[in-house]
Parts: structure tokens; C-alpha cells; sequence
């Protein structure tokens, strides 16, 4: 009987030697299921990072959308006359208006067109038949030949301006610059520019000639 008990006891030790190293790497080894909080930290402060430097660069960037602007033009006036002069290696005109200066004399300008000028016209370039004949347009064809823009009329090109035509004429000028002393040469350069336009309406066409 003593014999029995010491057998069990030592098999009992030797089971508690095997059970218990095993617990020990159970304790000390990570649960792949369990996220590393610090890397996750560590990932979330790179973003935050970035962003700031995406801030930054915005703020960089600022001036030159200032310097877009100061380019940007503003309307003077608007004037409307008949066309006594169309110049096309100058893109310029020269139109008399209805502005008296005298008596029996009214005004007359020369305006210049921008990088950017267009050209309108109020009536839509003439559609044509198989035969050859002029016929009307459909409601599609004008809602395509106006196209997208807001400006009245038809787009037209600087070769459709003739003498005698009435046209409205819109004349612009860059957004004001920083004041600055400008000398006496510069300022006898800038009285003789001309004044330019960034859009030109032709409203009529010359009366047909009689023959």
C-alpha cells in the first residue's frame, strides 16, 4: 500500500512539472487577435502629420491665387455705335456713338480687344437646304449653335465685324495693381494706350445696298 502511494505521488510531480512551463508560454505569448494599440497610435500620429503638412502647403499656395486675381478685369462702361473702322491685324475698331461732343459731331472711340476677346452676334449664321436655299434652324441647332455660355447671341468670330454694323462694345481694364510713382514716360506711354474690350455685339447689320 506505502508503495502505491509513493508511485502516485511521483507521477503527481511530474505532471505538475509539464502543466505548469506549459501556462508560462501561454502567459507570455500575444494573441494575434488583440491589436497593438501603440502601432495603431503611431499610424493614426503619420496621418495627423501629413494633414498638418497638407495645411501648410495650402497656405503656401495662397499668394498665387492672390496674384490670379489681380489679373482678373473689370467692366468701365458700355457703349453702343455704329462701326466706322474695323482693323483685323490690330484686333481693333473704331466706333461713332451717339455721345455728342459738338454740335452736329459725336463721339468717336477706338477700343483694342483682349487676349481674350469674343465676339457676338444676335442672329445665327445662315442654315442652308440640300438645294442650296436658306431655311430655318431647328430648336436643337440654336440650342447648340448658343452652346453653354450666358452671353447673348450666337458666338461669332472677329472676321464677321463690318463697317456700318451697330455693335455694343464693352471696354474693360485690369483689377487695380498697388499704387506705385510712376515716372513721367511711363505716364505718357499709359495716356496713349488704347482702351481695350473683352466683348463686341454686333445688334445690326448694315442696310441691304440698293441696286
Amino acid at each position: 500500500m506505502d508503495m502505491r502511494r509513493l508511485v502516485t505521488g511521483i507521477a503527481v510531480g511530474l505532471l505538475g512539472l509539464v502543466v505548469l512551463p506549459a501556462f508560462a508560454v501561454d502567459k507570455d505569448a500575444k494573441d494575434p487577435a488583440v491589436p497593438d494599440v501603440k502601432k495603431a497610435d503611431d499610424a493614426k500620429k503619420g496621418d495627423d502629420a501629413k494633414k498638418d503638412d497638407a495645411k501648410k502647403d495650402d497656405k503656401k499656395e495662397a499668394p498665387k491665387k492672390e496674384e490670379a486675381s489681380s489679373e482678373k478685369l473689370i467692366v468701365v462702361q458700355t457703349l453702343i455705335g455704329k462701326l466706322i473702322e474695323v482693323n483685323e491685324t490690330k484686333k481693333s475698331v473704331r466706333i461713332q456713338t451717339n455721345i455728342p461732343i459738338k454740335k452736329g459731331e459725336n463721339l468717336k472711340v477706338e477700343v483694342v480687344g483682349t487676349d481674350g476677346l469674343q465676339i457676338r452676334q444676335a442672329d445665327p449664321p445662315v442654315a442652308y437646304d440640300e438645294k442650296g436655299r436658306p431655311r430655318k434652324h431647328t430648336h436643337k441647332e440654336l440650342k447648340d449653335l448658343k452652346g453653354d455660355s450666358k452671353l447673348p447671341g450666337y458666338p461669332g468670330a472677329f472676321t464677321d465685324l463690318h463697317t456700318d454694323q451697330y455693335v455694343v462694345v464693352t471696354i474693360v481694364k485690369k483689377k487695380e495693381t498697388p499704387v506705385h510713382h510712376v515716372s513721367k514716360k511711363e505716364a505718357e506711354a499709359n495716356a496713349q494706350e488704347l482702351p481695350e474690350t473683352n466683348l463686341i455685339e454686333i445688334v445690326s447689320e448694315p442696310p441691304a445696298k440698293k441696286q
